[in-house]
């Protein structure tokens, strides 16, 4: 085999095992959510806030922590929790003059003060590092023109104008949420939703349909690692003929 072949297959080995790498992880974590969401015993706030330890899942209307509400940064809009995320996409050229549009993450951030989660018999206090967060309200979104730098690095240049894209998201003060997690007492004795052992999650959107649309992406993201290691081993069996 030609050395530059050999350094094409080798580059195509790469990428390949990145992609498996990253698709097998992808669906390590959706079926750990699936694997949570079937062991834990299904409870109300209320008793999950009575309870000293399990594993549960329970739905609640999201409410400020003992910090008060939270305002978005973007939206300037009152809630228990907020993120955003800004992405630049731009232009990019080669050393023959082709273009490509590349995007970016040029800052995100997301709030970490606790929140509870609660109904009328009580309420589960819910640390944002403590748990995922998935499928809440989309509260901003703005795109903007840039100017863009000229710059040339390596016969790549980069420039020529482009786009800021910001999105922001929130949950509002008595949002319906739905949450997932083992319970236990934080130093000061209140209940906390925490991951412990098990995927700890709070989400938008009713956990039974946000779990089997999970499970599926699982499945797809397993045959694509999959796909992907059998792409390898016939790369490397063509490397080594």
């Amino acid at each position: 085999m030609e050395g530059d072949a050999w350094i094409g297959l080798l580059i195509l080995g790469v990428i390949l095992l990145a992609v498996a790498g990253f698709l097998g992880y992808g669906a390590w974590k959706r079926w750990r959510w699936v694997q949570t969401f079937e062991a834990a015993q299904e409870v109300t706030a209320g008793q999950a806030a009575q309870q000293r330890r399990g594993l549960v899942r329970f739905s609640g209307l999201a409410q400020p922590g003992e910090h008060g509400e939270l305002t978005a940064p973007v939206s300037q809009g009152p809630c228990v929790y907020w993120k955003y995320e800004v992405k630049e996409r731009y232009r990019q050229r080669d050393s023959k003059g082709r273009s490509r549009t590349r995007t970016r993450v040029v800052d995100s951030g997301a709030s970490d003060t606790p929140f509870t989660i609660a109904d009328e018999d009580g309420a589960v206090v819910t640390w944002p590092d403590e748990v995922e967060i998935h499928s809440i309200q989309q509260s901003a979104a703005d795109s903007s023109s840039v100017g863009g730098l000229n710059l040339n690095l390596g016969g790549l240049q980069f420039g020529g104008g482009g786009t800021v894209q910001t999105n922001e998201w929130r949950i509002a003060p008595g949002t319906p949420v739905y949450a997932m997690g083992e319970i236990a007492y934080s130093d000061d004795g209140a209940v906390m939703l925490r991951a412990g052992d098990h995927a700890a999650l709070v989400t938008g959107t009713p956990l039974d349909r946000f779990i089997a649309k999970q499970k599926r992406n699982g499945l797809l993201m397993g045959a694509g690692s999959v796909a992907a290691i059998v792409a390898l081993i016939v790369a490397a069996a063509v490397m080594l003929t």
